[in-house]
């Protein structure tokens, strides 16, 4: 009797085990940022404060420390022009993001989408937007990136042929499939605001990307309350919605009618942080 149990239990754990291994291979729009990389190199110099107080990377990252342990991360990997290369970006990128889905081709085309003036290289600031999109899309602060980085996005992808004023709706879909963002539920969610042929203007930019966001959010609650195979992770709940209410006028504080073009210098509370950052812990 002790042998028939023990033999269904391993029949038992063995489909188990393949049930698990084809829903990772079919759920391909997952994304892993490298926590050692991240906390070990990028973070180091964070103070023992905020990393009490800012409990994910994604919090730590927006401290004053955690800004000024990037500025020290950043001068010590970029090139003498204070800049990355694409062959750069990607060596760097690659040790970063770890989700199978997030392949060599996805970062290089977020790189060319990002760098709108077709210069080769990008800065500090694209580079710390960029790696707050990562930290984002996995703690579940996409709503909370839009609104600090939205218009800086928006300003690096903006043609210049077209004035920096519009951009195409292929950006979005680029935007959210770097960070293994289903692209049908984009296709779907985004046509029932814009005609894909039409070009968006920064309002309409956020309008459609915080739409998005918000539906995403509220897919991924509904798809963490339905059964899921045991041993998988499930990912940090999203925040909620209030917190980036479309009302809210801070994130339209921009005059869309005289939208300029930002360089790649640094921009917003990244420019006046030094490079430690604070207190730093050693």
């Amino acid at each position: 009797m002790y042998g028939n149990i023990k033999q269904r239990l391993n029949r038992t754990a063995k489909r188990t085990k393949t049930e698990i291994s084809a829903f990772r291979k079919s759920n391909c729009m997952e994304i892993e940022v490298s926590v050692y990389v991240v906390k070990k190199e990028i973070l180091k110099y964070v103070s023992s404060s905020d990393r009490l107080i800012a409990d994910d990377l994604y919090s730590q990252l927006y401290t004053m420390s955690g800004m000024g342990s990037f500025r020290r991360w950043y001068k010590g990997v970029c090139n003498s022009n204070r800049t990355l290369t694409k062959v750069e970006f990607l060596g760097i990128f690659r040790d970063i993001v770890l989700g199978a889905s997030l392949r060599e081709a996805t970062l290089l085309e977020l790189f060319d989408l990002v760098d709108g003036a077709l210069r080769g290289e990008i800065g500090l600031g694209e580079t710390f937007m960029i790696l707050g999109l990562f930290l984002a899309r996995v703690d579940g602060y996409l709503l909370l990136w839009l609104h600090r980085h939205g218009v800086q996005f928006f300003d690096a992808v903006a043609a210049p042929q077209l004035n920096g004023r519009f951009i195409k709706p292929a950006a979005v879909f680029t935007l959210f499939n770097s960070v293994a963002v289903d692209l049908s539920f984009v296709l779907r969610e985004l046509t029932r605001l814009y005609p894909l042929h039409a070009l968006m203007s920064v309002k309409q930019f956020h309008v459609a990307c915080f739409y998005v966001m918000s539906q995403f959010n509220t897919h991924q609650a509904t798809a963490l309350a339905s059964p899921r195979p045991a041993g998988l992770a499930s990912p940090r709940p999203p925040i909620p919605l209030v917190q980036d209410d479309p009302s809210d006028s801070r994130l339209f504080s921009y005059n869309t009618g005289h939208h300029r073009r930002r360089t790649s210098t640094l921009t917003g509370d990244l420019a006046g942080v030094g490079d430690g950052g604070g207190c730093v812990a050693m």
